[in-house]
């Protein structure tokens, strides 16, 4: 679909994301702690298409707590060289000299992902859970979806600790 950019605020984007599932983490017994960074500027964004990324995202962190845990949502900005290692590579190459990222971090404390699936998690129909569970397409669209923006995702992680999901997005030069 064609992107339709607005500008929003990212912090809305994120707790309106969270507020569509958040009975499901409550019923699995997951606390979601929210650190916000106040007065970000806007980023001009599909706000449809990024709830559709946040959502999948948080789901994935669900289901990696089966048993509960805490979720941790933080937004800031940065500048493209000073993100996590991850992506900030990515990132200077991605985003225009000048250009401040707001950057989205999802961290969970669940199972954790095996270094070696970590490399092709974002593959089209690659999937951790079991046959018949999920086809395995969500990261896929969710990186897609992201590269649109000409945003970087980007995914660490430690079996048996949890996982950090990052995503950047550019802001335009001067607000």
């Amino acid at each position: 679909a064609p992107l339709e950019p607005k500008a929003c605020d990212i912090n809305q984007v994120v707790r309106a994301s969270l507020g569509l599932i958040e009975r499901q983490f409550t019923l699995n017994n997951v606390r979601v702690t929210e650190a916000f960074a106040d007065g970000l500027p806007p980023v001009v964004i599909d706000e449809n298409q990024m709830k559709q990324v946040f959502i999948n995202v948080l789901l994935n962190s669900l289901q990696a707590m089966p048993q509960g845990g805490r979720l941790i949502l933080r937004t800031k900005t940065s500048s493209p060289e000073h993100l996590p290692r991850e992506i900030a590579r990515r990132a200077v190459e991605t985003f225009r000299a000048g250009e401040t990222a707001l950057l989205c971090e999802v961290e969970d404390t669940g199972i954790g992902i095996p270094k070696d699936k970590l490399q092709k998690a974002f593959e089209p129909f690659f999937t951790t859970k079991p046959a018949g569970q999920g086809t395995g397409l969500g990261l896929a669209i969710t990186r897609s979806i992201v590269e649109k923006h000409r945003g970087v995702i980007a995914m660490e992680s430690e079996e048996g600790r949890g996982t950090k999901v990052s995503i950047a997005l550019p802001i335009a030069d001067g607000g």
